[in-house]
């Protein structure tokens, strides 16, 4: 960047010479550094996944996370704990400085492992002989 202090001197070979200063501050707006992937896996049952956004700007930005189903906001870093399978979705960084539009980019947070019931247990009391349909909910 140009910003920095700038003299200026002017001899015109009188005494003295005369000298001035002058402070550029160049503005630019926000950029997010690739400092997570677009796509990041993760193990179900993880104690912590913690994800830093990183971005440059000036003004320096102001930077948080937006989960893109929900209006779920959280600050940098992103840290999601335990893991399991409702953490999973799009998450986008965001970054914005006062002068310019936001700067924004995005991550799928995908969880694997074994299957998880979501379903709550359940006491389900019938007459002998009555039809039932008993469900459970997987993902």
């Amino acid at each position: 960047s140009d910003s920095g202090t700038y003299q200026c001197e002017a001899d015109s070979s009188v005494e003295p010479m005369a000298k001035g200063l002058i402070t550029l501050n160049v503005l630019y707006p926000s950029s997010i550094s690739e400092t997570f992937d677009p796509e990041i896996s993760v193990l179900y049952g993880q104690d912590v996944l913690r994800l830093e956004c990183v971005a440059d700007g000036n003004p320096k930005p102001r930077i948080w996370w937006r989960r893109n189903d929900t209006n779920s906001l959280y600050e940098n870093p992103l840290t999601l704990s335990p893991m399991d399978y409702r953490a999973e979705g799009l998450y986008e960084c965001v970054a914005t400085n006062n002068a310019f539009p936001q700067a924004r980019r995005q991550t799928k947070i995908d969880v694997i492992g074994r299957p998880d019931v979501l379903s709550d247990s359940a006491m389900i009391s019938v007459s002998e002989g009555e039809q039932v349909v008993l469900t459970c909910n997987i993902s």
